[in-house]
């Protein structure tokens, strides 16, 4: 879900493993290479330490880490809020990767502003705004010029609740219940690309003003 998210933000590229194809080198040196190369990092923990390098004995996912911070990239850090699921997982996990995870997570919530998630949509959502945020400076496109998808995600991300959002879809004649996704950022970003594939966008955009006139446009 988050990969699909981000796949929507043109100013964004996700570089995952699951992308790289087939290379000479080894795992860990593509990885490295791939975070040294990124403009942000965004780091996801959960409750698993994750492969251990042999060579370090660090995980892959602190190794990656360490190198957005040598590389000084802008860190965006989430970490999944705790539940009996997630105790149980740490069941599992030996002394030492336990310490090490409690051990880089405490490190993390130092050196960064750390959210927590609890869904996939709820990271997605989080992450998106995030991001847009991020490259925007948290500005709102200026009415004198195009809006990207990037800038119809992010205001409804931002500005529009969930019944907002429905009633959008009322009056623009979508059925809301079958856009694809769950929650609130799926739902809009499903609803941008349907009203790009209609060619409606600026349809879109004059609804959204008129819903939400409260918004400085200028």
């Amino acid at each position: 879900m988050l990969e699909n998210a981000l796949h929507q933000l043109r100013t964004s590229q996700f570089n995952g493993m699951e992308h790289f194809g087939s290379r000479p080198e080894t795992p860990k040196e593509v990885c490295l290479k791939e975070v040294a190369s990124s403009d942000v990092y965004v780091g996801i923990f959960a409750e698993r330490y994750g492969y251990v390098d042999p060579d370090t004995g660090r995980s892959m996912t602190e190794l990656e880490y360490r190198q957005a911070q040598d590389s000084k990239l802008p860190c965006l850090i989430y970490m999944k809020a705790s539940d009996d699921t997630d105790a149980a997982k740490q069941v599992g996990l030996d002394t030492e990767n336990r310490e090490k995870l409690a051990a880089l997570k405490a490190e993390l919530k130092r050196m960064h502003v750390v959210s927590s998630f609890t869904t996939a949509d709820n990271l997605a959502t989080k992450v998106v705004i995030d991001l847009a945020n991020l490259f925007t400076g948290r500005k709102l496109p200026s009415a004198n010029r195009e809006f990207t998808t990037t800038d119809l995600l992010t205001i409804l991300s931002l500005r529009f609740n969930l019944n907002e959002l429905r009633t959008l879809c009322f009056e623009l004649a979508v059925d809301f219940d079958d856009l694809p996704g769950e929650g609130k950022t799926a739902k809009a970003r499903e609803l941008i690309l349907l009203m790009q594939r209609r060619e409606q966008l600026q349809n879109l955009i004059q609804k959204i003003k008129k819903t939400r006139p409260d918004i400085d446009w200028s």
